[in-house]
């Protein structure tokens, strides 16, 4: 878990780092303007950035050897909508 962790970690860092290059990337693959595609890779570090936290957001526990999903309130009713 420790090494999957600090893997989705670094790939939220090399987002960071390399935004102007993978906006260039984008743009001249897709079409799509600058300030698109900034907003794309934007939006693709705070999917890494939600993954990052799960671990802290969503707990599993073992009751009787049976797994249950226990989660904080606020993340249960995202996961229901």
């Amino acid at each position: 878990m420790k090494a999957r962790a600090s893997i989705m970690f670094k790939l939220h860092h090399l987002l960071e780092v390399h935004a102007d290059e993978l906006a260039a990337l984008i743009t001249q693959e897709s079409g799509k303007n600058l300030t698109e595609s900034l907003a794309s890779v934007a939006k693709a570090n705070e999917t890494v950035e939600f993954a990052c936290s799960l671990p802290q957001l969503v707990q599993v526990h073992t009751a009787g050897g049976h797994f249950r999903l226990a989660t904080r309130p606020h993340v249960r009713r995202q996961l229901e909508l």
